[in-house]
């Protein structure tokens, strides 16, 4: 659940390309990433109804990252994870850490860390996932 009570489940977004960045308050990669984040993905796919973006806070509570998303200026959809049963199913340690599951259910891209090249194969990865067939932009009869 977002610290905004929106339920999230990956079960519930089949069909959809979902971005899953895992990140802590205290990582300076993080806290430089986000705001990249925002500016170029979640502000240029939010809208799009096969998109599925969320910021999951690692060993954070919903308190915590109420703060933090304010005092950072970000409406991203952060969910906490204060005792690691997300992260832990993708990785056992290092942050930022950002996933895209494929329409098919799939993780089709994994990576460490954060810079500008990085930012350019996530959007392209996501532009690629996206422009595939599925529920919001399927041209098969209903």
């Amino acid at each position: 659940e977002t610290i905004d009570g929106e339920k999230f489940s990956l079960k519930g977004n089949k069909g959809r390309v979902v971005f899953i960045n895992l990140f802590a308050t205290w990582c300076g990669d993080c806290q430089r990433e986000l705001p990249h984040l925002q500016k170029e993905i979640y502000s240029r796919f939010k809208d799009n109804k096969d998109f599925r973006l969320i910021v999951v806070g690692r060993e954070h509570t919903v308190e915590e990252l109420k703060a933090f998303r304010k005092e950072k200026g970000l409406d991203l959809p952060f969910a906490p994870d204060p005792k690691k049963l997300i992260y832990d199913q993708y990785a056992d340690k290092y942050v930022p850490r950002n996933l895209i599951i494929g329409r098919d259910g799939v993780v089709i891209y994994s990576e460490v860390g954060f810079d500008d090249q990085q930012l350019k194969r996530l959007i392209a990865t996501i532009e690629s996932e996206l422009s595939k067939p599925g529920p919001a932009n399927s041209s098969a009869p209903k």
